[in-house]
């Protein structure tokens, strides 16, 4: 899947019209809406890591 973004990633700014992130401090998540031409909206939301926590941190090792 990995190589399937990589092949695409060249393109994606014929796709992508604007990406617009603003915070949402009461679910500590970073919103993040993508306008795609042809005028589709997507709405990800990404848990941010907390002041000070590292990902190292909340990511259980092998």
């Amino acid at each position: 899947m990995m190589r399937v973004f990589y092949g695409s990633a060249k393109g994606i700014h014929i796709l992508v019209q604007e990406i617009v992130c603003e915070l949402d401090d009461a679910t500590n998540e970073a919103v993040l809406l993508i306008h795609w031409t042809g005028g589709c909206h997507t709405e990800v939301r990404v848990a941010r890591v907390k002041t000070g926590r590292y990902l190292r941190d909340i990511v259980p090792s092998a």
